[in-house]
């Protein structure tokens, strides 16, 4: 059976991590049994934005920490990087600096790397850093997400396809189960070794950047990514079948989807469950019957819409719509709703919370439901 560990950790304490993730690894079968003495490793984690740590929208900088301790220990050649979704090369620096990776890989005298180039893999440019390693770390954040319902193991490999070119495949594959089906696609590229995701301070109700931070004190790992998404839908009280990243990458044979044949070890699912996990608008409406959702369906919308009160015009947001669908209209942005695909790449990107998510009466109402 698939092995995933969930183990308590109540802070970002580096002693703390450091015993958290050395427990969660021996119940797995040892670090041994992962990485190799003397191999070149590549630490992913999840770098949406330039957003502090305790915004819980990208991978803390001590998790990052522990895991090259851990590494170190085996005499790893060790490199951390990752391509932010709708960033050019030119802004990367801004966000491995904001979120503190920057500190964290001089400290620990580690190669902070930029995916800069790529080799295309079925159609799709994958960083070819990650290619020419014998092993890939993934370091998910633990959060909800319009589209993929959770951004966990298999999502953020999403973030070894090169620069801007993510934002052509939002429009390539518009709805939610094109664009799970391309993931696990990219997936299916690098599978990660090991995947250990931070779920100290966690997201919900509107990840993967406007949600509410949770202290759920959590971290979950397994060398099979889909395993440990399968786990992370347990604890959010989330029906697998719902979450159309782990149903495609279960359905190529790319890991093991069934809880039922996940052994988990350390803290039992039932108790790291969080009955008050909140999904974004948009995933509660995939839970809902065909036919009530064909019934209601002009009844419910969800829609990006720019607070001119916030907005600073750093333009991100209309750089990264993948239909140009957001315009200048003098001193402001506006977003054109007969244009708009609802990928919602303004909405994670914006860095100042300029951008909300309107729902209908009927939508809210649904998230109030499930949430009781």
């Amino acid at each position: 059976m698939s092995k995933v560990a969930i183990v308590r950790c109540k802070s970002y304490d580096k002693d703390l991590l450091f015993e958290a993730l050395n427990k969660g690894i021996s119940l797995i079968g040892g670090i041994e049994t992962i990485v190799k003495e003397n191999s070149r490793v590549l630490i992913k984690p999840n770098l949406l934005s330039a957003r502090r740590p305790e915004e819980a929208v990208t991978t803390h900088p001590e998790f990052v920490r522990a895991v090259i301790r851990i590494l170190k220990e085996r005499n790893c050649d060790i490199s951390v990087g990752d391509s932010p979704s709708g960033y050019g090369s030119n802004l990367v620096d801004n966000i491995y600096e904001v979120t503190g990776i920057k500190s964290i890989c001089s400290q620990e005298n580690v190669n902070l790397v930029k995916f800069d180039e790529a080799t295309v893999i079925d159609g799709i440019p994958i960083a070819r850093h990650a290619l020419v390693q014998d092993a890939v770390i993934s370091l998910p954040k633990f959060k909800t997400h319009g589209i993929t319902v959770i951004t966990g193991a298999i999502k953020n490999m999403f973030g070894l396809v090169t620069g801007l070119t993510k934002v052509e495949f939002h429009k390539k594959f518009p709805s939610p189960d094109e664009f799970s089906r391309f993931i696990a696609r990219v997936f299916s590229s690098v599978k990660p070794t090991l995947s250990i995701v931070d779920g100290i301070l966690a997201m919900d109700g509107e990840g993967p950047s406007g949600g509410r931070v949770r202290n759920l004190g959590l971290v979950v790992m397994g060398k099979d990514a889909v395993s440990v998404d399968s786990v992370l839908a347990g604890i959010a009280n989330i029906d697998v079948k719902n979450v159309s990243s782990i149903v495609e990458a279960g359905r190529l044979n790319l890991g093991e989807a069934d809880i039922n044949n996940i052994e988990i070890l350390g803290e039992r699912l039932q108790d790291a469950a969080v009955k008050d996990f909140k999904l974004a608008g948009r995933s509660v409406l995939l839970s809902l019957p065909e036919p009530l959702m064909n019934a209601i369906s002009g009844l419910v919308s969800f829609k990006p819409h720019i607070n001119k009160k916030k907005c600073t015009r750093c333009n991100i947001c209309l750089k990264s719509c993948p239909v140009d669908t957001i315009e200048e209209r003098g001193r402001y942005l506006e977003i054109r709703h007969d244009k708009c695909i609802n990928c919602l790449c303004c909405f994670e990107v914006c860095t100042f919370g300029a951008v909300n998510i309107k729902k209908s009466f009927l939508v809210k109402v649904f998230s109030m439901v499930r949430s009781l």
